[in-house]
């Protein structure tokens, strides 16, 4: 949607406050398309640690990381989370 929206958004003259999106229609489905999620759990599972992988492999260890909250009420925001290896 980026795409297709982003060069609309940049004419606008201030930042937008709220947007929306309307479809009209839907076009046919494409032959080799799939649904969003017509798979297993187990089939995006091993998707999403193939594509880590891949990012490892092209940008080294620290290219897949999450967010953990160690103390969301501290008044330290260093101290309120961490990053740590995303592993599956």
């Amino acid at each position: 949607m980026r795409l297709a929206l982003g060069q609309r958004l940049q004419l606008l003259p201030s930042p937008a406050e709220s947007l929306r999106l309307a479809v009209d229609r839907f076009g046919p489905p494409h032959a080799g398309g799939r649904a969003l999620f017509d798979d297993g759990a187990a089939q995006r599972q091993a998707r999403l640690r193939e594509a880590i992988r891949q990012a490892r492999a092209v940008a080294g260890p620290e290219a897949a990381l999450r967010v953990l909250a160690i103390d969301p009420d501290s008044r330290v925001p260093e101290r309120r989370t961490v990053l740590t290896p995303f592993e599956l």
